[in-house]
């Protein structure tokens, strides 16, 4: 069984298809029950595959909710309340869905939390992402089971200061008997000011993109 080991830059080399791959059109709208995994332990990993390089990316997007903010350090001007990004990447058995979002869609502020509410707040959507492998459903066909997870939530949590654009990313593992060729996403039900998430796939047998909404909430390819 090969295994997938992931870095940012690899993550990073996927959301770069975007500039010479079509997206694909197909919308879907689903119902499904979905069971809470385990609670899996996050590790430091160094990818040596062939998914290598990273470019930089932005977050602008024509939507109501348009906000500039003050990066220390980041190529970015601006970013959009409520739209995301998605990265699926396949390699042999393993196949990850890591997902990066400004923190105002999970829980509200893109802040450090100020009193015991905000902070139980939080935990408790920390806890959830931990135990998120329900937010995303894998072509039934390719028999997936859940092996880990990896949150990383933004810089300054902690700090009572900080303030500005926090970003949080979040990776969800699983080890698959075949090949992935179609993803359903629940998590919009579960956090309704997320709005748009722009999904880019790397496996094996191809590449391309997608943008997903509550009212499309599937692609297959």
């Amino acid at each position: 069984m090969k295994t997938l080991t992931l870095t940012a830059a690899a993550i990073a080399a996927a959301l770069s298809l975007s500039a010479c791959h079509p997206h694909d059109a197909h919308d879907h709208d689903h119902g499904h029950d979905h069971a809470a995994t385990d609670q899996a332990a996050a590790g430091d990993h160094a990818h040596d595959s062939h998914l290598k390089g990273a470019t930089d990316h932005n977050h602008d997007h024509d939507h109501d909710h348009d906000h500039d903010h003050d990066h220390d350090g980041a190529g970015h001007a601006a970013h959009v309340h409520g739209e995301g990004e998605l990265t699926l990447i396949q390699e042999g058995n393993e196949v990850m869905v890591g997902l990066s979002l400004p923190t105002d869609s999970l829980w509200g502020f893109e802040r450090a939390p100020q009193n015991d509410d905000e902070r139980a707040l939080v935990k408790q959507v920390l806890g959830q992402l931990t135990a998120g492998h329900r937010f995303f459903v894998l072509s039934s066909g390719a028999d997936c089971e859940p092996s880990r997870v990896e949150v990383t939530p933004p810089a300054g949590l902690e700090d009572a200061s900080a303030s500005g654009h926090m970003e949080l990313e979040a990776q969800w593992f699983w080890t698959c008997q075949g090949s992935v060729d179609a993803l359903e996403v629940p998590l919009f039900k579960h956090y309704p000011d997320i709005h748009r998430l722009t999904l880019q796939r790397l496996t094996e047998q191809g590449s391309g993109g997608a943008e997903l909404t509550p009212n499309s909430p599937s692609v297959q390819w």
